[in-house]
């Protein structure tokens, strides 16, 4: 487990633009690198008609956009109401005062050679990402013959887009622009880089309690229908547990309940299921319900091992394979109550039964969810339920007090437990 001052080392070089390369030790042999990325800055020297278009299309596909030009209708922020920064100077002059962010795209489409010439050179002297320059094979040629003269090497020609964009017939400013954003695409696909939003890295900068970062080996994110288990990859997304059938329709919908209410769904489409149980928050709406039914999960060095029993192991460099549900005819029930949408939960609880056995998880008290199992026959839903919850210990924090905690866990249990009775009487029926 890293330190807390690690990770905000981590998130403060993210935030300044800066590429970390993040190692995790496997076996004295075997070591896995990541390198991570705050986003990503398209720095477009020049704020023309392609300049417009290009703002527009990298902002929707998450880029930072800075914009340089030297003449004020161009280079205002009324022209360019989404970029992140508008600089109205020389573009050497730009070059030698702004300080760009380490590792940026240079995208340059000026409206002269000698403007474009200038930019190309001062890319040239730093690190970046990208470089692409417009303007026809023969101003290519002259551009790449005068930073020959100037010392740039035959390899760092070799790093430059020109004619930028992909061969796609492109004529208008917005095909042009389609046909330079499809070729950065193409080239940060070969990065490898993991781009973690904003969002993520503010939340790490102002985290206060100790945290896990995971990296999950293998691309394993399908959910695998067994005859007597579903294996879910760790790579799973929230989105794809949400919307399976085959898993909604064996556990009564509990996988959409337990998962329609994190966040957003542009969030669930990227969140991982692997990455909710291997972090073990207490506010998971995931591992509360997955802890109620015969759940396991498969590491690299430990194995196999029970949902529960993983829940209560201490903190290490393991690597989550795969989470596995087994088929035991359980029926189960789930419910959270928020006190905003799209909030962490205030509280979790999920039910499930088997016969005369019932297994209830109970999650964000505010501690991470526990089981318990009971074996009886239910004839008043609301003291069995009191019992249940008798078992629990419950904490304040800024979303709920203790006692505000524990009226929820009991009233939601209950609901829960009266939920599986009726299915099971009219399966009965």
């Amino acid at each position: 487990m890293e330190k807390i001052s690690e990770y905000r080392e981590i998130a403060r070089m993210l935030k300044d633009g800066k590429t970390v390369v993040k190692k995790t030790r496997i076996t004295k042999e075997r070591c896995l690198e990541e390198s991570l990325s705050g986003g990503f800055t398209l720095v477009i020297c020049g704020g023309g008609h392609i300049s417009y278009s290009l703002c527009n299309l990298a902002k929707m596909l998450g880029y930072q956009v800075w914009i340089i030009d030297d003449r004020e209708e161009f280079a205002n922020e009324e022209r360019f109401p989404q970029a992140d920064h508008v600089y109205c100077m020389g573009f050497e002059e730009a070059f030698d005062k702004v300080i760009f962010p380490e590792s940026a795209w240079y995208v340059i489409v000026t409206r002269g050679h000698q403007n474009d010439y200038e930019c190309l050179k001062k890319v040239m002297e730093r690190k970046s990402s990208y470089v692409g320059m417009i303007g026809s094979k023969g101003k290519v040629r002259t551009t790449l013959e005068r930073l020959k003269k100037d010392g740039v090497t035959k390899e760092q020609q070799e790093q430059i887009h020109a004619p930028i964009g992909l061969p796609i017939g492109a004529n208008t400013p917005e095909e042009i622009t389609v046909s330079i954003m499809a070729e950065m695409i193409q080239e940060k696909s070969k990065l490898g880089y993991t781009d973690l939003p904003k969002e993520m890295i503010e939340w790490l900068l102002n985290k206060k309690q100790p945290m896990v970062m995971t990296t999950i080996v293998g691309k394993k994110g399908s959910v695998e229908e067994q005859e007597d288990a579903f294996s879910i990859g760790c790579m799973c997304t929230l989105r794809q547990l949400e919307i399976h059938e085959a898993l909604n329709r064996y556990f009564g919908g509990a996988m959409k309940a337990c998962t329609r209410h994190i966040v957003g769904t542009q969030f669930r489409n990227g969140a991982t299921v692997g990455g909710s149980i291997f972090g073990r928050f207490g506010f998971s709406d995931i591992l509360t319900c997955l802890l109620a039914l015969d759940t396991y999960v498969e590491l690299y060095h430990a194995g196999v091992i029970a949902l529960s029993e993983f829940v209560e192991m201490p903190r290490d460099n393991d690597i989550l394979v795969r989470i596995i549900i087994k088929k035991d005819g359980r029926k189960i029930a789930y419910r959270s109550h928020r006190e905003a949408a799209t909030d962490f939960p205030v509280i979790a609880c999920a039910v499930a039964n088997k016969d005369d056995q019932w297994y209830v998880s109970v999650g964000a008290r505010s501690g991470k969810a526990k089981l318990q199992v009971r074996q009886a026959q239910i004839e008043n839903a609301e003291t069995f339920t009191k019992k249940v919850i008798a078992g629990y210990t419950f904490s304040s924090n800024m979303r709920g007090s203790e006692v505000y905690r524990r009226h929820l866990a009991e009233v939601y249990t209950k609901r829960a437990v009266e939920e599986i009775l009726a299915k099971n009487s009219e399966k009965g029926a």
